[in-house]
């Protein structure tokens, strides 16, 4: 209890002195509070990254003591994963948009996709690490991740509070979206029919439904979700309750746009948990970590049997490429098409 109170009070005390020491050596009456996060996040990152390479055992492990005092259930494929991703995905955000404040330019959506990594992220993490495995090893030090809650709720309602890009667009004609985007919106159509009757099919696998099919298809395809880490269930159980309702609201959007200046943003939010989502699903899928145990049921880690590479790949790298997609299409690709009222025909 000691070492895990100690490990919590010392990351509070390096916060507290980061953003003092920031606000008082680049004191800018202008400057952006956000700019101040992202320069402190960014060096967690770093720190996550080398916990993600301790894991791995790439490197000397100087952060043992971290992961036994301060955070057990980082200590999994999962935590590795989410670690990696923290450490290059977010740290590349953090960076881009800090230069982004810096030079006073627009990170709307850099920043509305860092909302939807962080926040998968924490939704999957945060529940799983209480439910699975370590339930009874939580420690003060856990609380160190209400910062990473509350900054991006703190930007998304920020952000939601100024007019989307598209919303200043608005003009007198309407407009087409032409032959090759009717054609990509079909092709995202017919993707979100069939991601909307995945979620719910994975949802009763995990929730271990009676069926022999579900047994069949845990063992056969997604072995990870036998994980008793509980993270593979609780993303699955995400995209029923988070992601299902966006699907059918993107469905909406694409063939009665009228005046949807607000999907742009949505998208971009998707697309970012998504890729959060499933890199942090595939990774423990397909690797082990070499030194904890697996958390697989009695510790004997299960690869993706050879029979069921191609149907595993096919669909969780469908998620990955349809959300950006999706995102490039909406906030890219003919903007105007959002704020307008009326489509003309093609």
């Amino acid at each position: 209890m000691e070492n895990g109170l100690l490990v919590f009070a010392a990351g509070v005390l390096f916060c507290f002195v980061s953003v003092t020491l920031a606000t008082r050596v680049f004191a800018n009456k202008n400057c952006n509070i956000f700019y101040y996060v992202f320069s402190v996040f960014a060096f967690t990152a770093m720190v996550d990254l080398d916990i993600a390479f301790t894991l791995d055992n790439v490197v000397w492990p100087w952060v043992e003591f971290y992961l036994k005092e301060g955070e057990p259930y980082l200590c999994s494929s999962y935590g590795s994963a989410i670690n990696w991703w923290d450490g290059t995905f977010h740290y590349a955000l953090y960076v881009y948009m800090a230069w982004k404040i810096a030079a006073n330019k627009d990170y709307r959506w850099a920043g509305f996709v860092w909302v939807g990594s962080i926040m998968n992220s924490l939704v999957v993490f945060l529940p799983g690490n209480v439910i699975g495995k370590w339930g009874a090893q939580i420690k003060e030090s856990y609380l160190l991740n209400v910062p990473y809650v509350l900054f991006p709720l703190i930007f998304a309602v920020r952000e939601f509070r100024k007019k989307s890009p598209s919303a200043t667009l608005q003009g007198k004609e309407p407009v087409s979206r032409g032959f090759f985007l009717t054609i990509i919106d079909y092709i995202l159509s017919a993707w979100l029919v069939f991601a909307i009757g995945l979620a719910f099919f994975r949802a009763f696998v995990v929730l271990q439904s009676p069926r022999n099919w579900t047994n069949w298809w845990i063992s056969e395809y997604e072995p990870i979700l036998s994980c008793e880490g509980r993270w593979p269930m609780l993303q699955i159980l995400a995209h029923v309750y988070f992601f299902v309702p966006f699907y059918i609201c993107a469905l909406q959007s694409l063939y009665s746009p009228r005046g949807k200046t607000w999907f742009p943003d949505w998208a971009a939010i998707h697309a970012g948990a998504a890729l959060q989502g499933q890199f942090s699903y595939i990774y423990p899928a397909v690797h082990q970590i070499p030194t904890f145990p697996s958390t697989y049921p009695n510790q004997e880690w299960k690869p993706v049997p050879q029979s069921g590479e191609f149907v595993f790949w096919a669909i969780n790298l469908s998620l990955v490429v349809f959300p950006v997609l999706l995102f490039l299409r909406t906030c890219f690709v003919n903007q105007v098409y959002w704020s307008h009222t009326k489509e003309k025909s093609n």
